[in-house]
């Protein structure tokens, strides 16, 4: 048996089409959408401006605005929570002291 009849004698696929490639991409895109959802948002707003040529002014500043608030809200709940942290540890000496305001006098 020759190499010929051997590669002859394998299964045939079905013939690539167009529509069979752009369904196998799409299925493999939404397939990747659900697996990371903010990568793929990533991915298209970054292929959208390489498309579009630039952002627009109000775009950029709507974006850096946004990242604004974002990192000012997460930097505000890791400083509470921090804090939070310390005051469930609070020291035990500070449970000793009074509240009353000291005069320097002597103690009555």
């Amino acid at each position: 048996m020759s190499t010929g009849t051997t590669w002859n004698d394998r299964p045939r696929t079905a013939p690539r089409t167009l529509h069979s490639d752009l369904e196998a991409m799409r299925s493999r895109l939404a397939s990747a959408v659900q697996a990371q959802p903010i990568a793929a948002v990533a991915t298209a707003a970054g292929i959208g401006f390489v498309l579009g040529g630039r952002l627009a002014r109000p775009a950029v500043a709507m974006l850096i605005d946004t990242a604004a608030r974002a990192a000012a809200t997460w930097l505000g709940q890791t400083i509470r929570q921090n804090a939070l942290a310390h005051l469930d540890h609070e020291d035990p000496r500070a449970a000793n002291t009074t509240n009353e305001p000291s005069t320097g006098g002597s103690p009555s």
